[in-house]
């Protein structure tokens, strides 16, 4: 008894779970059993179906046949002709308006005497196959987009924009009031300062934040290959288009936000393009006929000089001020001194939690990476971190685990080719025009505590009464020895 439970459970569970279509008639060819999957090919539900005969849902059935020549293993090809009679004509009455050519496993079903107790089919339905594997395809890419934009969202916001200074402060904030509107903002600025984090961050700060995020460099991209980038195309567009088309990041960012990286490489031709979408918020496909609205905020970026361009002749007018509603300027890492170690310091910790080490900057490489000039502002500095801890051989990173061009910025002798006090950056205190080994002690000392002052007003975030604690020396004499560095 369990066993035949067991049975029908079994049977059950296949009709329901399968993607293949089953149906069961008796010997006078009534309907006793048929999937949802089978059902769902005429329109009908499993009770329509249940209880009349096949060919009232079957037209051109061969169960007779089947049972007539007592078939027990009949595979073939067969036509899936829906019954068309004028009791089924009615709105949606059949998903099906043509034959359909289904493999077929027909087989008749005897009792233990042999008697012939009806007959069943198992249809192979391979579009029914293709769309699962596409639903599957879809998840999958749905998944890796939610991903993306997780990861997106994680990784940046304002809360995430490193720097005490004054001048980072400013730009923070304008950044934060550019968020509450939807005016077009362009971010300029030296490489490596931010940028995109800043596109980002106002993004996230912005009423869209919950649609699309959608970057693209527009210097990266092959000049002949933007305008389907940007715009997309329809299917036969140009040779090698994709069947059925492509969108373009446009019509990706609908409902959200574009950002135009190094916009000051874009060629004329498609900054004309981009002027008519901006001016009438809809875009035209590569090889469209109609055009496709878009509701997009525009955010671009760029390190070049658009002013000069534009006097050069190399960048629009007209564009340039449509972009340009709100102008942001990164600040160089070299004008913000106090932020070196800040991020340094970010960075290291970042890579310690990730690889579970604790190593850590020695006084002789923080006195050098203060005194470098950064022209790669921040994302050279993530890369000189990144490169010192990978070289570093104990817990305490050290000037020769630097670079060579930063390491020889030492006030002592550390590298082959001697350390140079003189190649100071703006605003570092340091002394100039003398070799490491030129220095008096008095000057050592002085440049040593500087660097302890700048690290108490790091671990402080620029307070000075905090800083003060942290050195145990009065407020007052931490501003008298500040003065008398000339660090204020």
């Amino acid at each position: 008894m369990m066993e035949e439970r067991l049975g029908n459970e079994v049977l059950k569970s296949l009709f329901q779970y399968s993607d293949d279509g089953f149906i069961v008639v008796d010997r006078n060819g009534i309907v006793l059993e048929i999937n949802e999957q089978y059902a769902s090919y005429f329109s009908k539900s499993r009770d329509e179906i249940i209880g009349h005969p096949i060919e009232e849902t079957i037209s051109t059935t061969s169960m007779y046949d089947v049972m007539e020549n007592g078939l027990i293993d009949s595979r073939e090809d067969v036509y899936l002709q829906p019954y068309s009679g004028e009791d089924l004509r009615h709105e949606n009455e059949m998903q099906l308006v043509e034959d359909i050519r289904i493999p077929a496993l027909r087989f008749c079903v005897y009792d233990e005497d042999r008697r012939l107790l009806g007959a069943a089919a198992q249809m192979k339905f391979p579009d029914r196959a293709e769309e699962v594997s596409r639903k599957y395809r879809e998840a999958e890419l749905d998944y890796y987009k939610e991903s993306y934009q997780d990861n997106v969202f994680s990784k940046s916001g304002f809360e995430n924009m490193l720097g005490n200074d004054i001048k980072v402060v400013r730009v923070r904030k304008m950044g934060m009031k550019a968020a509450q509107s939807d005016f077009p903002v362009l971010i300029t600025g030296e490489t490596g300062t931010g940028k995109e984090v800043m596109a980002k961050s106002i993004h996230l700060a912005g009423s869209r934040r919950d649609k699309p995020f959608v970057a693209i460099n527009c210097g990266a991209i092959p000049e002949n290959l933007l305008e389907s980038e940007l715009f997309g195309y329809e299917s036969g567009a140009f040779t090698g288009a994709k069947k059925g088309g492509k969108p373009g990041k446009f019509e990706q960012a609908d409902g959200g936000t574009i950002f135009l990286d190094e916009i000051g490489d874009m060629p004329l031709h498609m900054q004309v393009k981009l002027l008519r979408v901006l001016q009438e918020g809809e875009i035209d496909r590569v090889g469209g006929t109609h055009p496709m609205p878009v509701d997009v905020r525009v955010l671009s970026a760029t390190r070049r000089n658009l002013v000069q361009m534009m006097a050069e002749g190399t960048f629009r007018e007209d564009l340039f001020y449509r972009l340009a509603v709100v102008n942001l300027q990164t600040v160089p890492l070299r004008e913000c001194p106090r932020d070196i170690l800040l991020h340094c310091f970010h960075h290291l910790t970042r890579l310690n939690r990730q690889y579970r080490t604790q190593i850590s900057l020695s006084e002789s490489a923080k006195y050098c990476l203060l005194h470098h000039t950064w022209p790669g502002n921040i994302r050279e500095l993530q890369n000189v971190i990144s490169s010192a801890y990978a070289m570093c051989e104990g817990e305490l990173i050290e000037p020769e685990n630097l670079p060579q061009r930063i390491a020889q910025l030492a006030p002592w002798s550390i590298s082959s080719g001697g350390a140079s006090a003189g190649q100071t950056g703006p605003g570092t205190g340091g002394e100039s025009g003398k070799d490491g080994d030129d220095l008096s002690l008095k000057e050592k000392l002085n440049n040593y505590e500087r660097i302890l002052i700048r690290e108490a007003l790091d671990a402080g975030n620029g307070n000075m009464a905090a800083a003060a604690r942290r050195l145990k020396i009065e407020r007052s004499l931490l501003y008298k020895k500040m003065e008398k560095l000339g660090m204020k």
